[in-house]
């Protein structure tokens, strides 16, 4: 059975689906009017595992996607943005573990492939969850986190 749970962010509405699982494998961003300004798909391979996350507009013309992957020692995702009629690279990340379960790296690109910065998450007991320590350069200086547009950004422009 699927699920649905529907917030009012005051500006907008946002409409989320699961599945039996308790996976998220829809959400829909509309304006105050009902208006789809954004409608995420989720696809997940028969393990469970999330493969893909492709957004489309309210014409459901697919306008982004994020691709996931894995490999031995370190995972993570690439972002695609709809420009001029192709897909273009926004950002790569790469996500590792340096202490099992307790402390995470995750690695910024920008679309050229080009080291931005990492954020390192630790794992907090009091918490029972990772929580972000802080972002640093390629040095390991703590550096103010940088923004870079992700593929789930399609709608801002709308609200």
């Amino acid at each position: 059975m699927i699920k649905t749970e529907k917030f009012d962010l005051d500006t907008h509405f946002i409409t989320i689906y699961r599945n039996s699982n308790e996976k998220i494998i829809r959400s829909v961003i509309t304006d105050l009017n009902g208006i789809v300004l954004q409608d995420e798909l989720c696809e997940y391979d028969t393990s469970g595992n999330k493969i893909c996350d492709c957004v489309y507009d309210n014409s459901q013309t697919l306008v982004a996607y994020r691709e996931y992957y894995s490999e031995q020692d370190y995972f993570g995702y690439r972002d695609y943005k709809l420009i001029n009629g192709k897909f273009e690279l926004l950002l790569s990340t790469k996500q590792e573990w340096l202490i099992a379960d307790k402390k995470h790296k995750f690695t910024w690109y920008d679309n050229q492939g080009q080291f931005i910065c990492y954020d390192l998450f630790e794992y907090d007991d009091d918490i029972g969850d990772m929580i972000w320590q802080f972002c640093y350069d390629k040095d390991d200086n703590m550096v103010k986190p940088k923004y870079l547009e992700q593929y789930c950004d399609y709608y801002l422009k709308f609200i």
